[in-house]
């Protein structure tokens, strides 16, 4: 594809790193701070989105079994891509 990787940061503060997939086309996109959070798309915007639910997903997941959150390493970069995020809270 001759692209590179790309990484943006959400406006909550984790960076997100989407990458080219050469093998299968499109893009793989994953949260370094949040372990095994990946995704895909076929698309930079699909990934994006993609990774977006797999983050609200994750933390919810980790808010469900009460861990703490606090030993996440958050970053404070520039925003490159607006995106909004809701976790609902039981």
């Amino acid at each position: 594809m001759g692209e590179t990787t790309q990484t943006f940061t959400t406006p909550w503060g984790f960076t997100v790193v989407i990458e080219p997939d050469d093998e299968d086309g499109g893009y793989i996109v994953h949260c370094p701070a949040l372990p095994g959070c990946w995704s895909q798309g076929e698309t930079i915007d699909e990934a994006i989105h993609n990774i977006v639910d797999a983050i609200s997903g994750w933390l919810a997941v980790h808010i469900e079994r009460s861990l703490h959150l606090s030993r996440l390493q958050l970053k404070s970069e520039p925003l490159t891509h607006s995106l909004s995020l809701q976790v609902q809270i039981p």
